[in-house]
């Protein structure tokens, strides 16, 4: 497929994705069981939780217990205001050796866990999709906490200063319509990986990135 029918693709799949975070109000009750260990979902600005829905039902069929959180609404605000509200969470449900899944803004929000926060020491694993650490220049539309992710802001090179990286992967996508520069997503000392896809939501949906999940997630033999 050619990268403007992806990118065609791209913007119906915003759009059904959209509509159906309107429609589904809470994650399926199956997601709170499982026997492996505990994975939490944080999505992105202006998203819900389900925009994750194939990723946390791929992440249940492995075995896994898969939490959301519902105070961080669509994640409109700043990013250490929602990674306070993540690490409460992690505390009071006594969440430890988990694995962070996270779209876009909520890879920040996991990264200022990980940082800065006292359940970052629970967190064994971060796992980023399409995630702008060094900022889009979408920033610049100021749309309610849009202006953190100004590329070269005090506040990115703040957000950068304090690295556990390597607890982190990050996956970026071929095309991103919306991160820009292209390299936002990659971390030093991190593990960074490019998946041959064409859309910042429609990775989210990929076959490619079901595959990489699954394989990040296993334990090794």
């Amino acid at each position: 497929m050619s990268t403007i029918l992806s990118l065609i693709n791209e913007y119906l799949t915003i759009i059904k994705i959209k509509i159906r975070s309107y429609r589904l109000n809470s994650p399926p009750p199956h997601w709170r069981r499982g026997t492996r260990g505990d994975i939490l979902l944080i999505h992105g600005w202006n998203e819900t939780w389900s925009y994750l829905l194939e990723v946390g039902n791929l992440m249940n069929s492995l075995g896994y217990t898969v939490h959301t959180i519902d105070s961080i609404g669509r994640n409109h605000s700043h990013i250490y205001v929602a990674a306070q509200k993540v690490n409460d969470y992690i505390l009071s449900n006594n969440l430890n050796d988990l694995i962070l899944i996270c779209h876009s803004k909520g890879g920040m929000v996991a990264k200022a866990v990980i940082d800065r926060y006292p359940a970052g020491a629970n967190i064994k694993q971060a796992i980023t999709i399409a995630t702008p650490f060094n900022g889009s220049k979408w920033g610049y539309l100021r749309i309610w906490s849009l202006a953190d992710l100004i590329p070269g802001s005090e506040f990115i090179l703040s957000f950068n200063e304090n690295k556990q990286n390597q607890k982190i992967t990050s996956i970026r996508v071929r095309v991103d319509n919306h991160v820009i520069p292209f390299d936002s997503p990659i971390l030093p000392n991190a593990h960074n990986i490019e998946l041959p896809i064409v859309g910042h939501t429609s990775v989210l949906e990929s076959e490619e990135l079901m595959k990489t999940l699954e394989r990040l997630v296993r334990p090794p033999r």
